[in-house]
């Protein structure tokens, strides 16, 4: 479970690096850039499938011990 959860963290971290990435791209050039979005999208769900996946695990777990 301590991977999923370390997981998660980089998800989340890799959501908010790109999303500054895209306004700093944007801000210095002044155009849009689709790649950093498109990335700061994919993490976000990354992010929320893991939390996600991360509490069925401890769910199952403490089930398992009761």
């Amino acid at each position: 479970m301590k991977k999923w959860l370390k997981l998660s963290l980089l998800f989340l971290a890799l959501f908010f690096i790109f999303a500054v990435l895209h306004n700093v791209i944007y801000a210095v050039f002044h155009f849009e850039e689709g790649v950093a979005f498109i990335l700061a999208l994919l993490s976000a769900g990354l992010l929320v499938i893991s939390v996600l996946y991360t509490l069925i695990l401890f769910i199952k777990s403490k089930c398992r011990k009761s």
